[in-house]
């Protein structure tokens, strides 16, 4: 045993290896080693972590080759996993009934493989947000909204048809083992209903952010989206206290003047002191340089003054 982490020594064709199996004790935050006893780690076991309640964060080692069946089942306060692209057997059910996992952080140290993501994708139908790091150096961020699957038993006709509500399994079928149609991906922002609005934001903000082969015409569409509903954004960062996101929104100028007021009272009643304090200095930017640009404007001569 290793600082609580419960472990088994075993051996393929590979050689011999560590399979992790379990904590013993409370935790909140999950790191595996890539060794233990001089061994590589390969390996979590089948319900290793299944059920627990406390575990908010997982980071898995560059060596991990394995998650077995339902590794982190029912882990109700799971919020976020980073690992990497070399884990290649991937079982099902290991993010299970994880109601509260959002973010998946993947570094891609194998150029074009994204069966990792495939799998974790496959394997729930609530909204996830992928943080990629690829090997060419570049990060993408992308969010893939849920998605609800219903089968409908027709008596007359003897058989059974399933139908597909929400935008979640679109968005999954453009990411193919070794590529990301990132062209596809763009293109489904107008399936997303107000339903899907705070997928939506993040979809947005990911892509502007991080603009891997984002066209120009894309950008667009995004930038349009997130100041129609720059008030209602604004609210939901807002209350999760995201500061750098209110200040990326602020720099690309993306939060039209009239949702600023709304949410600005809202800062004073939540007691939200640094999201305020971005809005006012953004809303005191935006007058200067209204001021600037009337000035310009007063000091130029036109074609009527002659």
């Amino acid at each position: 045993m290793l600082m609580a982490l419960l472990y088994e020594q075993k051996e393929d064709r590979q050689g011999p290896y560590i399979e992790v199996t379990g904590y013993e004790g409370g935790l909140s935050g999950l790191f595996v080693p890539e060794e233990i006893e001089g061994l590589p780690v390969r390996s979590i076991a089948a319900h290793a972590f299944a059920g627990r309640k406390d575990l908010a964060e997982v980071r898995l080692p560059v060596t991990l080759k394995a998650l077995h069946l339902f590794a982190f089942q029912n882990c109700t306060g799971l919020r976020r996993i980073c690992l990497f692209n070399t884990t290649d057997d991937y079982y099902d059910g290991v993010i299970r009934g994880c109601s509260a996992l959002r973010e998946l952080e993947v570094t891609c140290v194998r150029a074009d493989d994204y069966v990792i993501i495939r799998e974790f994708l496959q394997d729930t139908d609530q909204a996830l947000r992928f943080v990629l790091h690829l090997a060419g150096g570049e990060t993408v961020s992308l969010t893939f909204p849920e998605y609800v699957s219903e089968a409908r038993e027709d008596t007359m006709a003897r058989a059974i048809h399933f139908t597909i509500e929400g935008g979640g399994m679109a968005y999954r079928e453009c990411v193919d083992r070794h590529a990301i149609d990132y062209a596809g991906y763009d293109r489904l922002l107008p399936r997303l209903t107000e339903y899907d609005f705070r997928a939506g934001m993040d979809i947005c903000i990911g892509r502007l952010r991080y603009p891997v082969e984002l066209s120009d015409s894309a950008a667009d569409r995004y930038r349009q989206y997130l100041t129609e509903h720059a008030e209602a954004a604004l609210k939901a960062l807002t209350a999760e206290n995201d500061t750098d996101t209110i200040s990326f929104l602020a720099d690309r100028e993306l939060i039209p003047e009239e949702a600023v007021g709304p949410v600005l009272r809202l800062c004073a009643e939540e007691k939200r002191t640094e999201c305020g304090a971005i809005l006012m200095d953004y809303r005191h930017r935006r007058m200067e340089q209204q001021e600037a640009d009337a000035a310009s404007g007063a000091g130029a001569l036109s074609l009527g003054d002659w």
